[in-house]
């Protein structure tokens, strides 16, 4: 295992001895080849996966010009105004002429908050929606510094929150829910005390990953201007399908005209016009439609065929660009911590990393991206799919008996073979698209040389699946709710004095609180597990070529060395790898051989 990845790393990495052929380990992190599997490669790069990027231009500037042509010909009226509708000729045809839908909507009077009290409101709700960028700020801050007692925080808060669920149920009378809630709290501890050492190797990895994104500038920046594109692009979407929407005509309801008995009314049509009680039948009159005696609307709006086909690609190009987007923003972030990883000690990625990795993105590996991708596109496709399936079948082990109950035992096998299969292809996508913006190389050939490396560290590999995102949740859930709390607090004293606060612009101001620190924890969080994926691939990589070549880690970082050390420790008397000069140029970390003088 270990001697096969040293003996790729020297073929595909000439400069494995150092100067004067002495006894070191040698990986390059500024210089290599596109197929170095243990370093950085920074270029110049091959163009990967080309066909990818070009069809999805091909696709967006489709979508682009067919919904440009749908809007020229949209009737806009079902978009601006849909009470068209209820207009006595909106869809009269073959003698059925509704006039207008029965029923009126009763105005709400809201009585105005004294002048005070809401501008107070208004400020607090200002404050409350802006500071949480600053708690994003030292939530990364507390996992860089302090990430064992975030990785444990978040472990007690998991277990205790799941254990007062249990006892509210408790006491409120459901013991059976209490009691599987009970059991549940109790496996939920026993899993985290049984993963003590993936977590210590968890939280070490999450300090790094925190340390990387805080000591690279201008990333953070890059990854919000990249959700700004992607909502400007969700805004884009939103129109054209309103566009290709509104290609269609008014039909009468199928309620209607499916009923089985359909009675017209006069103007003034009395109780006795209206068919026995019990017989199901739809009445249409100048002024109103019912089913059964139940106002219903009069007409629907049919979308054109081609319109609705067009939805559908549109549909796909928004995934698709969508996902495209969030790999981009994975493979930037893994070039530039990488970087970060292998830079000397005290310093962090060199200059003009972020934009060395904007440049490999959108130059000769923006195919490998949008093939990413697609991929994940695919694989969110399937797996709502499989969710909505999950929903759809609900009642079939009621209505069928046995059998039903045996199909419904089976579809659920199913669903759950898919849905753990699906989320293995999105793993191995992930870490395929990190391999590939460390090396250079296209999605498929990184994905093969990705497998054998997460064979090779199975057991990590599994606890980086699953434990770095529940960490990350549950912290952002912690700190949201806590910071709800703290501005439902302030508010509320702040405003107590108030005429005319009665409490409910407090709870509406904390919510919105609580909410916007959401959004920032979970946009930082993404970041971060991102950066995450990118570090485990550089340890791993590294822990391969350590069992090779007798150990020793390869980065100058001491959180780095400390977190190599806890799997894979330093034989006595082995120094950690130094940073030396190539003859021809080019920084390098050595790491002295067993056995070398």
């Amino acid at each position: 295992m270990g001697d096969a990845a040293m003996e790729d790393m020297e073929r595909l990495n000439p400069a494995v001895q150092g100067p004067g052929g002495g006894g070191h380990a040698v990986f390059a992190i500024a210089e290599g080849s596109s197929g170095s599997a243990g370093a950085y490669y920074p270029g110049p790069r091959e163009a990967r996966d080309a066909p990818w990027w070009r069809a999805l231009a091909g696709l967006v500037a489709f979508c682009a010009v067919m919904g440009i042509v749908a809007a020229a010909k949209a009737d806009k009226r079902i978009v601006s105004s849909p009470e068209f509708l209820l207009a006595p000729a909106a869809c009269a045809r073959d003698g059925f002429r509704p006039r207008q839908l029965l029923g009126e909507f009763d105005e709400y009077d809201a009585q105005p908050l004294e002048g005070g009290t809401t501008r107070s409101l208004a400020l607090w709700m200002v404050l409350s929606l802006l500071l949480p960028l600053g708690l994003g700020l030292l939530w990364l801050r507390a996992w860089a510094e302090q990430a064992h007692r975030m990785l444990w925080f978040s472990a007690g808060f998991h277990v205790g929150a799941t254990l007062a669920a249990a006892l509210l149920l408790f006491a409120a009378g459901a013991a059976p829910g209490g009691a599987v809630l009970l059991l549940l709290a109790a496996l939920v501890a026993a899993l985290w005390y049984m993963s003590r050492a993936q977590a210590e190797l968890c939280a070490r990895l999450l300090s790094i990953a925190a340390h990387g994104l805080r000591a690279s500038k201008g990333l953070v920046g890059l990854a919000l201007s990249l959700w700004g594109l992607a909502a400007l692009g969700v805004a884009l979407t939103t129109v054209l399908g309103a566009a290709a929407y509104a290609n269609g005509a008014p039909v009468p309801n199928p309620l209607l005209t499916g009923a089985r008995r359909l009675v017209a009314l006069p103007a003034n049509a009395t109780a006795a016009d209206l068919p026995p009680r019990g017989e199901a039948y739809a009445s249409v009159a100048p002024d109103r439609c019912e089913l059964d005696g139940v106002a219903v609307p009069c007409c629907v709006w049919r979308t054109h065929p081609l319109a609705s086909a067009y939805l559908v690609v549109l549909a796909a190009a928004a995934i698709w660009g969508w996902m495209t987007l969030a790999a981009g923003r994975r493979f930037v972030i893994a070039s530039v911590v990488a970087q970060f990883y292998y830079a000397p000690a005290g310093e962090g990625p060199p200059p003009g990393a972020l934009h060395a990795a904007v440049e490999h993105a959108t130059g000769p590996q923006a195919g490998t991206v949008a093939f990413a991708g697609a991929v994940l596109a695919a694989v969110e496709a399937l797996q709502q799919a499989v969710r909505a399936g999950s929903r759809g079948d609900g009642g079939g082990s009621r209505s069928g008996g046995a059998a039903g109950a045996v199909a419904a035992l089976f579809c659920g096998a199913f669903r759950c073979v898919a849905s753990l299969l699906l989320a293995l292809v999105e793993f191995l996508c992930r870490y395929s698209l990190v391999w590939a913006a460390l090396t250079g190389q296209g999605l498929v050939d990184a994905g093969r040389a990705v497998t054998g490396l997460l064979k090779r560290n199975s057991l990590d590999a599994a606890t980086v699946w699953w434990m770095p995102g529940l960490v990350v949740g549950v912290t952002s859930l912690a700190f949201s709710l806590a910071w709800g709390a703290l501005v439902y607090c302030i508010v509320a004293a702040a405003t107590a004095g108030d005429t005319g606060s009665d409490g409910s612009g407090a709870v509406t101001t904390a919510a919105l609180g609580a909410l916007a620190a959401g959004v920032v924890l979970q946009l930082l969080g993404a970041l971060l597990l991102d950066a995450v994926d990118a570090v485990f691939i550089c340890y791993a990589r590294d822990r391969d070529a350590a069992a090779a070549g007798g150990g020793g880690g390869f980065c100058a970082h001491p959180e780095v060395a400390e977190v190599f050390d806890a799997v894979a420790p330093r034989p006595p008397g082995v120094a950690p790898g130094a940073v030396v000069t190539q003859p021809h140029g080019g920084l390098v970390y050595a790491g002295r051989q067993a056995g070398a003088v």
